[in-house]
């Protein structure tokens, strides 16, 4: 795929200040947008950025471009009418690509942690990529915070006890 939805659909969201001052017609664009934006987002999550299309088999493959085609060919000219048949049909499209995924026995990537034990060595922090694998991280037991700016020095003594573990470990 040349262009990826969410750079598509990123492209044309609008800030604050320009849905202010928005015709009710640019306005339900940006809804249906963002609706899209919400499930592409899901997706993503799950199976990685395009990664999605590209494992399902190339009938499907094709009708996937031509849609996505057609969905960037309405965003660009702001064709509302168009917009309404083709994001409720894009939404379905996902659903469409992750059954035949699963059909043809691929799975949705595995979660990605990075643990590192705090300088107090009694808490262990996992870092992850998403919301999803946070989710995940929070079956197992770990609380899910908010995100916090961690000292420089902090980093340093987590990269440097990495380093060392990694030098100890068998090959």
């Amino acid at each position: 795929m040349t262009n990826s939805l969410r750079n598509l659909i990123h492209k044309n969201r609008k800030t604050f200040l320009e849905q202010a001052t928005m015709s009710c017609h640019d306005l339900e664009i940006q809804q249906l947008i963002g609706n899209l934006d919400q499930v592409a987002l899901s997706v993503e999550a799950r199976w990685g950025c395009d990664r999605l299309p590209q494992i399902v088999n190339v009938p499907l493959r094709d009708k996937w471009q031509r849609q996505f085609d057609k969905l960037n060919a309405a965003i660009e000219t702001n064709n509302l009418a168009l917009l309404r048949d083709l994001v409720p049909g894009t939404i379905r499209a996902y659903a469409a690509l992750e059954a035949a995924a699963i059909g043809e026995g691929h799975q949705p990537y595995d979660p990605v942690f990075w643990e590192v034990a705090l300088p107090d060595r009694s808490t262990v922090v996992r870092i992850v990529k998403n919301d999803v694998d946070a989710s995940i991280a929070k079956q197992a037991g770990f609380r899910y915070g908010r995100s916090r700016r961690l000292p420089v020095s902090w980093w340093r003594t987590a990269c440097a006890r990495c380093r060392m573990q990694r030098n100890r470990d068998p090959d």
